[in-house]
């Protein structure tokens, strides 16, 4: 006599693969949290970190954030004219996109609290920024700038992920719920545009 064949119980399987599912997204979340808050940590204490590293690729992002702080002073912002900084942030966006560590010193170079040009820099990495920034830094740019406590840069924030379009970004605009009306109701509209394709 054969010995039956029992159907094999997956609901251990199951537990394994929802606990494995819940750590792995802990992790991930911690990840990022730690991500963010670096990206939004003091300039100077930013900046100084990876300048331990003596990397040429820091040393290339300062040089670039100068030449754009330079034009940036000279040369106001016009709706339909390419800025003279906009194929510099591009071409820093290219370059330094190799190099990971640097490009998120770029990036952060929008919450310099020293940096009298944080708004205009948003504003034109939004421009050109689309095919030049990672997904994952694109996400960390724009939480960071959701959560900044100055009204203009959450406002910037809208605006490129209305131009970007990522669905990654989107996501992120439907979990905002901005303090001021005059925003919330950009993120609205935001969110009705994309909608509507």
């Amino acid at each position: 006599m054969t010995d039956e064949i029992k159907p094999l119980d997956i609901k251990p399987l199951d537990m394994g693969l929802d606990l494995y599912q819940d750590v792995f997204t802990k992790m991930t979340e911690d990840a990022e949290r730690r991500a963010i808050d670096a990206i939004r940590l003091p300039w100077e204490y930013f900046g100084g970190g990876l300048e331990h590293h003596g990397t040429m690729g820091s040393r290339m992002c300062d040089k670039y954030l100068q030449e754009i702080h330079q034009l940036l002073n000279h040369y106001t912002i016009k709706d339909d004219a390419v800025h003279l900084a906009e194929p510099i942030i591009e071409k820093a966006l290219k370059e330094l996109n190799a190099a990971g560590p640097p490009l998120l010193r770029f990036l952060s170079a929008v919450f310099d609290p020293s940096n009298r040009y944080e708004i205009d820099l948003l504003h034109l990495i939004g421009r050109v920024g689309k095919p030049h920034i990672p997904l994952q830094f694109k996400v960390m740019l724009i939480k960071a700038a959701l959560r900044s406590q100055n009204s203009c840069i959450r406002c910037e924030a809208m605006s490129i992920t209305g131009i970007w379009g990522d669905e990654e970004l989107i996501s992120l605009l439907t979990k905002h719920h901005d303090p001021e009306n005059w925003i919330q109701e950009y993120v609205d509209a935001v969110l009705e545009d994309y909608r509507r394709g």
